[in-house]
């Protein structure tokens, strides 16, 4: 899973990626959810990608997510303080009723796929958008070339990308 927020308008938004445990797609979203900030745009994202997985009857997962913060708040457990406590509370017992559920935190460039629609979430009218098949390759093109670019102007290396359709979700 991974979230996106625009500097200039405060929009956020959030994708995910839904796929079995051989690596094949079962189904993928993204969600533009108007504008807040960077962590409120990941826990909404974790929601509607566990709503996604319930709909989907998987009762063995396994979460991956770009944001350290929102899988330390997760692991807590303690949210009644928090400005996000009643989400994060809603996204905890979505997991707690699963049979098996793990949420574990990634680097954003080890899941593309859900960065890239996170990212393109934001072009579009509010609410989500569901897909039954991969983005297409030239959405995904634009998008690691623009991460290319940018990466390569704050001074870093080239980099290979090996693998363009990464995990958010792993049914076991």
């Amino acid at each position: 899973m991974s979230r996106t927020r625009s500097s200039s308008t405060g929009k956020i938004g959030a994708g995910g990626v839904i796929r079995d445990q051989l690596g094949n797609w079962i189904t993928g979203f993204q969600v533009n959810l108007g504008t807040g900030e960077i962590l409120d745009a990941e826990a909404w994202g974790l929601l509607y990608g566990l709503k996604l997985v319930l709909n989907l009857h998987i009762s063995h997962l396994e979460v991956e997510s770009d944001s350290a913060i929102l899988v330390q708040l997760m692991q807590k457990a303690e949210f009644s303080l928090h400005p996000l406590g009643s989400l994060l509370k809603g996204c905890s017992n979505i997991m707690d009723a699963m049979e098996n559920a793990h949420l574990s935190h990634i680097f954003r460039e080890c899941n593309m796929t859900a960065d890239c629609l996170a990212k393109d979430s934001i072009n579009h009218e509010l609410g989500t958008i569901i897909f039954e098949y991969p983005p297409p390759p030239f959405m995904m093109r634009r998008h690691i070339l623009m991460t290319s670019l940018l990466f390569l102007e704050q001074g870093g290396a080239p980099a290979l990308i090996l693998s363009l359709f990464v995990v958010f979700v792993w049914v076991f």
